[in-house]
């Protein structure tokens, strides 16, 4: 069954979030260690 255009884009945004949020945290975690 293939998706709809409109949950891709969402799917892409969601990833683009979580990728930015983890690049965060592994920001944070390296100042918490420094």
């Amino acid at each position: 069954m293939r998706r709809g255009k409109k949950e891709q884009e969402k799917d892409k945004k969601c990833n683009t979030d979580r990728a930015i949020l983890d690049d965060l945290l592994d920001q944070y975690l390296d100042c918490r260690n420094a």
